[in-house]
C-alpha cells in the first residue's frame, strides 16, 4: 500500500512542478524514450546482479506490490501468544522463560504459532 501511495506522490510531485513551470505535457509521452530509459535500467540492474541476488531482486520486487500485512488471525494468534507468554512468566519466572526465547522453534510455546514464527521480523 505504501508502495502505491510513494508513486502516486511521486508522480503527483513530477507532473505538478513539470505543470508550474509552464511545461507542456505532450512531451512528456515518448514512448520511443520510455523504452529506452527503461531498458537501459532493466538491462544494468540484471546485468550486475549474481545469479542468486537476481532471483531475490525480482522476488522482492513482487513483494514490494503484494499484500503482507498480517491478517486478523495473525493478531489474535499474537495476543494468544502474549496471554502464554505473560502466564508462563507469572508461575515460572522470567529467568524460565529464557529457553522458550532462544530457540523458538523448539519452544512448547512459540511452537503452537507457526502464524508467527513465519514472520521473522517478528521474531
Amino acid at each position: 500500500m505504501f508502495t502505491i501511495i510513494g508513486l502516486v506522490i511521486v508522480f503527483a510531485a513530477v507532473l505538478g512542478g513539470f505543470g508550474m513551470g509552464g511545461g507542456p505535457f505532450h512531451v512528456l509521452i515518448q514512448p520511443a524514450e520510455l523504452v529506452v530509459i527503461g531498458g537501459a535500467a532493466v538491462g544494468t540492474l540484471f546485468a550486475s546482479a549474481p545469479g542468486k541476488m537476481r532471483g531475490r531482486l525480482f522476488a522482492t520486487f513482487g513483494k514490494a506490490f503484494g499484500n503482507s500485512s498480517p491478517s486478523r488471525e495473525d493478531y489474535l494468534d499474537l495476543l494468544k501468544l502474549q496471554y502464554e507468554v505473560f502466564s508462563f512468566m507469572r508461575k515460572n519466572g522470567a529467568v524460565a522463560l529464557d529457553e522458550h526465547v532462544t530457540d523458538v522453534e523448539k519452544s512448547s510455546i512459540f511452537g503452537k504459532y507457526p502464524s508467527f514464527l513465519k514472520r521473522h521480523h517478528a521474531v
